[in-house]
C-alpha cells in the first residue's frame, strides 16, 4: 500500500505532500486498505458520499471540488492531537483521492452517474439472465426435464405409504404426491447417466469434486457433445421442478 502511495509524486498537484510523513502515511494507508477490504457496492456507496459532500464544501472561488483523506489509526503508530487535526481537515483533489483509494476515472464515473439519477449503481447485467442461464434454458433444460419426468415413471410410493392408505391409518401430508426411486439410484448416478447420455463423462476428483469430460468410448456415436449442465445447476433444477421425487 505504501508503494501505491509513493505515487504520489507522479501527480502534478501538491495535495499529498503530506504522505512524506511516515506516521500520517500509516494513517492514510490503513484508512485506504479499509475502504478497498469492502464490497464493491460498499466503495461506490463511500464515493458517492464524499462526491455529495465535497458539493457542500467547494469552496466558492475553485471550480474544482474537494474531498478528504481515509484515515485509520486504530491499528497504526498513532500522531499527536495537533497532526490528527490537520489531517482531518486537509483538503485534497478528486485525482489525490483516487490515487489513495486505487480507484479509477470509470468508477468515478459509475458514481457520478448514478448519483445524477439518485439511484445506487446497478451491474449492466442486474436483472437479467447471462448468456449461461440463457444457453441453461433453450439447450438444457428440456432435456433435463425429459429425463426427471422418465424417473418419475420408475418411481414408486414407498411401501410405508401404501400400508397407511390400506389400514386406513392416513399418511402424512408431507407424503402426498411423494414418489420414490430404488435403492439403486444415488443422485450422482443420476446425474452420471443425464451427462453420459449427452455426451459426457463425469469425473470425480479427492474431494469429491465433480467435473464433466467428453466421451470418448466407442459407443459414443452421436459426435459432438451436447451441451450439459453442472452438477449444482443439476441438483438445484432437480429440487425446484421435481421436489416431490426422491431416492431411498
Amino acid at each position: 500500500m505504501h508503494t501505491v502511495l509513493q505515487s504520489y509524486h507522479d501527480l502534478s498537484c501538491n495535495c499529498l505532500e503530506l504522505l512524506g510523513d511516515d506516521a500520517v502515511a500509516e494513517g492514510v494507508a490503513n484508512g485506504a486498505l479499509h475502504f478497498l477490504k469492502q464490497a464493491k457496492a460498499h466503495r461506490q456507496a463511500h464515493v458517492m458520499t464524499a462526491l455529495r459532500y465535497s458539493q457542500q464544501v467547494k469552496p466558492q472561488e475553485s471550480k474544482h471540488r474537494v474531498f478528504f483523506l481515509p484515515l485509520d489509526y486504530t491499528a497504526a503508530g498513532t500522531v499527536d492531537a495537533e497532526t490528527l487535526a490537520m489531517l482531518q481537515n486537509h483538503q485534497v483533489c478528486k485525482s489525490s483521492l483516487m490515487t489513495v483509494t486505487c480507484t479509477g476515472r470509470r468508477f468515478w464515473e459509475t458514481c457520478e452517474n448514478a448519483l445524477e439519477r439518485g439511484h445506487s449503481p446497478k451491474h449492466g447485467l442486474a436483472g437479467k439472465d447471462s448468456n449461461r442461464a440463457k444457453e441453461f434454458v433453450s439447450l438444457v433444460a428440456p432435456d433435463l426435464r425429459e429425463f426427471f419426468e422418465d424417473m418419475e415413471d420408475l418411481a414408486e410410493p414407498r411401501a410405508t405409504r401404501l400400508v397407511r392408505e390400506q389400514t386406513s391409518i392416513g399418511i402424512r401430508e408431507e407424503e402426498t404426491g411423494r414418489v420414490y426411486l430404488a435403492p439403486s439410484f444415488t443422485k450422482r448416478n443420476l446425474y452420471a447417466r443425464f451427462c453420459n447420455e449427452r455426451g459426457w463423462t463425469v469425473k470425480s476428483d479427492h474431494k469429491s469434486n465433480l467435473t464433466i469430460v467428453e466421451r470418448t468410448d466407442t459407443d459414443w456415436t452421436d459426435g459432438e457433445p451436447k451441451k450439459c449442465c453442472s452438477w449444482v445447476t443439476f441438483r438445484r433444477f432437480w429440487r425446484k421442478e421435481f421436489p416431490d421425487l426422491y431416492v431411498r
